[in-house]
């Protein structure tokens, strides 16, 4: 992608010609304090975007928050966090959806250029003071990586939440799979039901030209184009981030959740460990968003965001570079039990500690090793599978005879997980491909099974980019697949997303492999392979199965033992649940 093309006169002539498209400012809409402009921007090629400006008084020049997503967008209610903190809000629709003429395409070539046309715009109305930060969650965490790497004059911070660095493996394609339960209920259920919202508020406002703009939009195609895509191909590299974070050079606070059921928590800390630019990091526990969604953290980002953007002496540039929120409560907004700061991520101090799986189904410290022999564990591809979307969805027990299960004698000690475990699973298959699910799981003295994390492959997937991939991540290269020899053994490493979390005293460790399922859960549902036949896992000598794990050995922990089931996006499952 080229670089946004500057220069002053071109400027003034753009914000001219986009200013005339802009509404002359309202009153106060009912129910807020807050004077409201809604219109469109040209872009330099000519496509007219929907946005939304409130104002936190009626006179005065503000620095602005600009958030550019394919939802709400230009029919966005006031955001009260910022407006009470001082800023101007600007909420702007990518194009193709919403109000927004065009057609939308995925993180694709215009996004970053059309953002930063926006930034140009906003920097010469009356209102705006030319100091500008970006906000935003999902999709408008994404673009403001896009338009970052424009350079715009104005742009002086972002701060991007539950966001990826490869789109292919961080959201439609995880580990090689297709997760079409996402790309469905995504593109023809979520996005154009909220972008509809948007829509119809800026018709009763009085947009005349919203109708017609929707109407010329495409039926949505993301289903076809990238299950078209099944390798990390060109049209991939474009769509990911990875090719744009290092041109990034403004000040940047990611914030992203361990078990985010949309954007995988590794594209926060991968984002971390390749940004050039001043960098924090936030992370929680919690779905899609609940980083963000803390008061807390709410508080942090706003005095981040007064420093950079604003200029406020106010000692944001020394926060800590790491904030951990631990033990998030499932309700909305979400508290967490305590937090801890480090200094980088990944953090240090933490030591890894090495777990064999072993031929009894015990899990074992690699100086209590069992050496078992070469004879496998069997289990039956496909009927094993485990749902994850809800206390409800988790206490159907996966089948039987399609898992396999490794649990640790109960913990003579707190034990305190922080950071990617390393997986390192020998194992066969009769097929020429399989797909495997690897879980891990806190089990309560009572034997009620909490779910902590998972991570998907897909067996012909297996090569390992060596070039990028670090002690903390494997990579894969997604555009070589190689069938499998049914039979032969294969070692196939792989990274658990990085989490946080606490194993009380007395709770056992317990690692599970099973087969994915295409059931959203509550939105990821991945389509595996139709190829039964029995998966086998080793361990031996010859054929070391086993996890590292980061571990902090001299953690405090802060708060109670939580119930089962009781926290933020951590299902649990009875320890005799009913089966039919």
């Amino acid at each position: 992608m080229s670089a946004h093309a500057g220069g002053k006169g071109m400027l003034l002539l753009f914000s001219l010609m986009a200013g005339a498209c802009v509404t002359a400012a309202d009153a106060p809409p009912a129910g807020t304090d807050y004077p409201r402009q809604f219109g469109y921007v040209t872009t330099q090629d000519g496509t007219r975007l929907a946005y939304v400006v409130y104002l936190p008084a009626a006179h005065g020049t503000f620095p602005t928050v600009f958030q550019y997503e394919p939802y709400l967008g230009g029919g966005s209610a006031p955001d009260k966090l910022w407006l009470k903190a001082g800023y101007a809000v600007v909420t702007a629709n990518v194009r193709g959806t919403g109000c927004s003429q065009g057609q939308h395409d995925l993180f694709g070539p215009h996004e970053g250029p059309d953002g930063a046309d926006i930034i140009d715009w906003i920097s010469h109305q009356p209102w705006s003071n030319r100091r500008v930060g970006m906000i935003g969650v999902s999709y408008p965490g994404h673009t403001q990586l896009l338009v970052a790497a424009q350079h715009p004059k104005a742009l002086r911070a972002i701060s991007p939440s539950a966001i990826t660095m490869n789109t292919y493996d961080d959201i439609v394609w995880p580990g090689g799979i297709y997760n079409v339960g996402f790309a469905s209920r995504w593109s023809l259920l979520l996005q154009p039901g909220i972008a509809a919202v948007g829509a119809q508020a800026r018709v009763a406002w009085g947009d005349q030209e919203c109708r017609a703009n929707m109407a010329a939009h495409a039926a949505p195609t993301l289903v076809e184009q990238t299950s078209s895509h099944a390798g990390f191909d060109a049209w991939w590299k474009v769509r990911s981030l990875a090719d744009y974070v290092e041109r990034v050079q403004v000040p940047t606070f990611i914030s992203q959740s361990w078990q985010d059921h949309e954007t995988s928590v590794n594209g926060a800390t991968q984002m971390y460990a390749r940004l050039k630019a001043p960098k924090w990091m936030a992370l929680s526990p919690g779905g899609h968003g609940w980083t963000y969604m803390q008061p807390a953290f709410q508080s942090m980002l706003v005095k981040w965001m007064d420093h950079w953007v604003k200029g406020a002496n106010n000692g944001a540039e020394k926060l800590p570079r790491v904030t951990v929120y631990w033990e998030l409560g499932g309700k909305v907004p979400p508290v967490a039990a305590w937090e801890t700061h480090y200094a980088d991520w990944p953090v240090p101090g933490a030591q890894e500690q090495t777990f064999q799986l072993n031929g009894d189904g015990s899990l074992t410290r690699d100086d209590a090793a069992k050496q078992g022999d070469d004879k496998p564990r069997r289990y039956v591809f496909g009927p094993g599978t485990e749902l994850i979307g809800s206390n409800a969805q988790f206490s159907l027990a996966p089948d039987p005879t399609g898992t396999l299960a490794w649990t640790s004698a109960p913990l003579a000690k707190d034990l305190t997980i922080l950071g990617a475990i390393q997986v390192h699973l020998f194992a066969s298959s009769d097929n020429a491909d399989t797909d495997f699910v690897v879980s891990l799981h806190d089990v309560y003295p009572n034997g009620d099974v909490q779910y902590l994390q998972r991570r998907f492959l897909r067996a012909s997937m297996r090569e390992i980019d060596g070039a990028q991939s670090t002690p903390q991540f494997v990579y894969r290269d997604f555009d070589k697949p190689a069938p499998l020899v049914p039979g032969k053994v294969y070692e196939f490493d792989l990274s658990l997303p990085p989490i946080g979390a606490v194993l009380r005293k007395g709770h056992k460790l317990q690692v599970m492999v099973s087969s994915p399922s295409a059931i959203p859960q509550p939105d990821w549902g991945l389509q595996s392979l139709s190829l039964p036949g029995f998966n086998s896992v080793y361990s031996s000598p010859t054929y070391p199965s086993r996890i590292v794990v980061p571990v902090l050995p001299d953690a405090e922990v802060k708060g109670p033992e939580p119930a089962c089931g009781s926290l933020a996006f951590l299902p649990c499952r009875p320890a005799s649940p009913p089966r039919g």
